[in-house]
């Protein structure tokens, strides 16, 4: 059986995403929950993106939109042209939207999403 390494204890996680949804927070409570949209960029980024909600809603006394958004990039193991398989019908003109993913290699589907909703859909 091959032994894997451990890079960061589960402690260490914890507490990053801790530190990533206090940021989130912050974000959001600067701006107002009703001018955000939190967007989770599935399938990857559902895992990440319940943890940060989770902490979230111990902390927030406000109502938050949110959405999915399944997009891929990969065809196989390599990066390819981005496909979008569902896109949420949410109205997201003037709005804060905050991209939740699992990681980011080369960011395209990040500044491609940043551009579909600040061009497309009128986000700020």
């Amino acid at each position: 059986m091959k032994r894997y390494k451990t890079i960061y204890s589960r402690f260490e996680v914890k507490n990053a995403i801790i530190r990533l949804a206090n940021r989130v927070y912050g974000l959001i409570e600067s701006r107002g929950a009703e001018n955000c949209v939190y967007l989770t960029v599935l399938e990857g980024g559902a895992f990440l993106s319940h943890k940060i909600l989770d902490k979230l809603a111990q902390d927030m006394l406000m109502e938050l939109t949110t959405a999915n958004i399944k997009v891929s990039s990969y065809s196989g193991d390599k990066p390819g042209e981005l496909v979008y398989n569902y896109m949420p019908n949410i109205d997201c003109a003037g709005k804060t939207v905050i991209i939740v993913d699992d990681f980011c290699d080369s960011g395209s589907t990040t500044r491609n999403l940043e551009r579909i909703y600040l061009d497309r859909f009128g986000a700020k």
